[in-house]
């Protein structure tokens, strides 16, 4: 329901009434962040994937902070986070079925070359029926909105929070590998010849020599155009949940925090019979001060 009715110049708008309603407020509490997001989707079994998570995803951004009462507060955070994910094919249908090829040298870069329009016995090689798998990676310009409960005790202590966040998608790129079966990119039936006469053992550095055209969509764009798996909607939205400690430190404040998100919105463009959503962690480092 919300991504039909929010897009990025609402976001953009939600963002600025926020820190434009916390100025309103005495005291505010400031704060920048650095961390990780373990991240992947969930997709309908019927598409034939397996997805499988990425680790190593960068976040960063900055929060302000309004106590309500003691203990309990809301926070505000804006933020750029990498989200990216593995696709692999279940193997129940190839993407290129196997068989043999031959290949006439497009160029001759040696004495050995024979590009004379005829197939030859030293441009033959062999192919395994070949399946695709996917890595999608998405960058977004995220807000959360989070109501915080900590548990005072003295210079360090523990917190609690829950709330809404809404991410609208700055970039993304959709890039395809080719494997045989047991899950290889490498060739264990012999030497493969590209289309420039050099040979190779790899499976996508062979096609990606034949693909002139881009038929093969090795590299797309999910937002922009269609890709050879999905199109994507650039709004996310979800609920976060987590906590973390605190220290005293200085006249400032360190968080270690973990917030786990659980995708609500269907992320599928014009797709209301499969459903891809995302699942991250987020863990930060946040330094937080006040500015009289």
């Amino acid at each position: 329901m919300w991504p039909h009715t929010i897009n990025t110049n609402t976001l953009k708008i939600m963002i600025f009434l926020q820190l434009a309603a916390f100025s309103l407020y005495g005291q505010l509490y400031y704060g920048v962040k650095l961390g990780l997001s373990p991240s992947t989707y969930s997709i309908t079994e019927s598409i034939n994937y397996k997805t499988s998570p990425s680790y190593l995803n960068l976040i960063g951004g900055v929060s302000v902070e309004y106590p309500i009462i003691y203990g309990l507060s809301v926070q505000a955070d804006v933020q750029y986070a990498r989200r990216k994910a593995h696709f692999n094919s279940n193997f129940d249908r190839s993407a290129i079925a196997g068989g043999t090829f031959y290949s006439d040298f497009l160029t001759d870069l040696d004495e050995t070359s024979n590009n004379n329009g005829q197939s030859e016995q030293n441009e033959r090689f062999t192919l395994p029926d070949l399946y695709d798998n996917y890595t999608l990676s998405v960058g977004y310009l995220e807000n959360h909105i989070m109501v915080k409960y900590e548990f005072m005790g003295g210079d360090k202590g523990f917190y609690i929070q829950a709330g809404p966040y809404f991410g609208i998608g700055l970039s993304a790129n959709m890039s395809k590998k080719f494997s045989d079966k047991s899950g290889s990119q490498e060739s264990t039936t012999g030497v493969l010849v590209r289309s420039d006469g050099k040979k190779t053992n790899n499976y996508n550095s062979l096609l990606s020599s034949y693909d002139k055209n881009g038929s093969l969509k090795l590299d797309t764009n999910p937002f922009e155009e269609r890709s050879a798996l999905f199109d994507m909607t650039k709004l996310d939205v979800g609920l976060a949940l987590g906590g973390g400690m605190y220290k005293e430190l200085g006249s400032g404040r360190m968080y270690f925090d973990g917030r786990f998100l659980l995708g609500t919105s269907n992320l599928f463009k014009n797709d209301d019979f499969n459903k891809l959503r995302s699942l991250a962690f987020q863990l930060s480092v946040m330094y937080r001060f006040t500015m009289e």
